[in-house]
């Protein structure tokens, strides 16, 4: 067993293995939340202490990763869209992940608005596990969300308590609309 006095004092959490099997890791610090470490929905932004204390401990509270590995060096295989908004410039629909051939160091797939294969703006981060996300509005969950200017993709990057891999799997954002019905009926309407 280690003890607390062998832990590394500038190692903010960390994970500990001992001969192969679960340690239990030490406990990161609860308490007030950080406002600046959530996404736009609430949820701890990979990195943050918030974040950092989610990843690295399991539900009974074990080490998931060992520290040697590092940053996961598996992504996912693949991320799809399809926009079910009608309205242009909104985006509604399942964001589909298809997790990585070997998630042994993965703890969570961050979804992010992307352009050109470079990420923007976290949107979710979901526990290994989880292959899909509901993409709405966070009031109302039948109403799409407005597509960020310059954004053209959305990107997968895995993470685990040591970090996030630096590139990730993309697809393009088709955005499906229609036109207003009267606007239809008006170009009839004119013989063109």
């Amino acid at each position: 067993d280690v003890k607390p006095e062998e832990e590394e004092s500038n190692v903010h959490l960390q994970t500990r293995m001992s001969a192969g099997k679960k340690v239990p890791a030490p406990r990161a610090r609860r308490g007030a939340s950080n406002r600046e470490s959530s996404d736009i929905f609430g949820v701890p932004m990979p990195g943050s202490e918030l974040m950092d204390s989610q990843l690295l401990l399991g539900a009974s509270g074990e080490a998931l990763v060992d520290p040697a590995h590092g940053h996961p060096a598996h992504k996912a295989r693949a991320v799809t869209f399809a926009d079910l908004d009608p309205l242009k410039s909104m985006v509604h629909g399942h964001i589909l992940i298809t997790p990585a051939a070997d998630e042994s160091d993965v703890t969570h797939y961050n979804i992010f608005w992307a352009s050109n294969r470079t990420a923007r703006t976290l949107i979710r981060s979901v526990a290994r596990g989880i292959t899909s996300y509901h993409l709405h509005d966070p009031v109302d969950h039948s109403k799409g969300v407005k597509i960020p200017a310059g954004v053209n993709q959305l990107m997968v990057k895995t993470s685990n308590s040591l970090g996030m891999m630096q590139d990730g799997v993309t697809v393009d954002i088709w955005d499906y609309w229609q036109p207003a019905f009267t606007s239809l009926l008006k170009g009839l309407f004119r013989g063109g």
